[in-house]
């Protein structure tokens, strides 16, 4: 029994003198039993605290194997997102959803304003969210790098302080598209509206603010019209000199605009108008003059009425008016 014991104590090198206790323990206990059955349970006894020290106390199931995040390369413009998740997988190859990640850009926990920050989901603690700088970094052609770091823990979550860092994400951050306006010309009918939409590296900019101007250099917005603080541009009456208008959005130092043709609409005919006519009809020369006050929905009905009167009156006047 004492040589049994000695060479179970003398093959545990990692922890022989803790077990050689045991199995110390383990003889006192058994000693004063006789028989094959009192060995064997003596030995089963040993072989189970045995093999409770090779599986059970490492915690070799909850080690971190590595650490893997995607995308692998991606292109960002400036102050736009992008999101990253985080595989972390154990050693005993089953995927841990619950592990704390720590994000990094180009090496900083976090980032920084000129590369970038990044956070992890409140949604997903797996998944980070970048948001680009507001200009392009000027190291590495405007690249920075992504990676994920885990810090290595015991079976019962004690840090071990040596950590496990992921493969790197590439990300290139471009200059985007700036600050645009959709549609970017348009013909606008007097009286009628057009909205116009600023779009800050694609996305609607609600920051953006608002105006209008012509060519002529009127600015009065009975003449060129006027946009709201939504974009909403509303023509004049009537065309204004030239015909054409710009609307502008502002945001910062960036701007965008679009040019907008004013046509002619049946509201171009409201309010008071005085008219004039000369031609020469078969009795000779001919000379017409008044005055009118036009509202837009009796426009039609008007020219129709005049061109009536004219076919008994006056042919050439009314071939005119058709």
């Amino acid at each position: 029994m004492t040589s049994a014991k000695s060479r179970w104590a003398g093959n545990d090198r990692g922890n022989g003198a803790e077990w050689a206790v045991r199995l110390n323990r383990l003889a006192g206990r058994f000693g004063e039993a006789r028989g094959a059955t009192a060995f064997a349970a003596g030995m089963l006894a040993a072989a189970g605290l045995l093999g409770l020290a090779a599986c059970g106390g490492s915690g070799s199931s909850s080690v971190i194997r590595s650490v893997a995040i995607s995308p692998t390369a991606i292109s960002v413009p400036i102050n736009g997102q992008a999101y990253f998740s985080a595989v972390v997988t154990l050693t005993n190859s089953t995927l841990s959803p619950t592990t704390s990640i720590s994000w990094e850009v180009n090496g900083i926990a976090g980032g920084s304003p000129t590369v970038g920050k990044i956070v992890s989901s409140s949604v997903d603690s797996n998944v980070g969210v970048y948001t680009a700088p507001a200009t392009v970094p000027t190291s590495s052609n405007g690249t920075v790098n992504i990676t994920a770091v885990v810090q290595q823990t015991t079976s019962s979550g004690t840090n071990t302080g040596a950590s496990v860092t992921s493969n790197t994400a590439v990300v290139t951050v471009g200059a985007g598209l700036g600050l645009t306006v959709t549609p970017t010309s348009a013909n606008v009918p007097a009286g009628g509206s057009l909205q116009i939409t600023a779009l800050l590296n694609g996305v609607v900019d609600q920051n953006a603010t608002w105006a209008v101007s012509s060519a002529s250099g009127a600015t009065a917005s009975n003449v060129i019209g006027t946009v709201s603080l939504t974009g909403l541009y509303t023509a004049p009456d009537s065309p204004p000199p030239g015909g054409t208008v710009t609307v502008t959005a502002t945001d910062g130092a960036a701007s965008a605009a679009a040019a907008l043709r004013i046509s002619y609409s049946d509201l171009s005919l409201d309010g008071p108008y005085a008219f004039s006519f000369t031609g020469n009809d078969q009795s000779g020369f001919l000379a017409v003059a008044g005055s009118l006050v036009a509202d837009p929905a009796k426009v039609e009905k008007l020219i129709k009425d005049l061109a009536n009167q004219a076919a008994k009156d006056q042919p050439e006047l009314a071939a005119a008016l058709t």
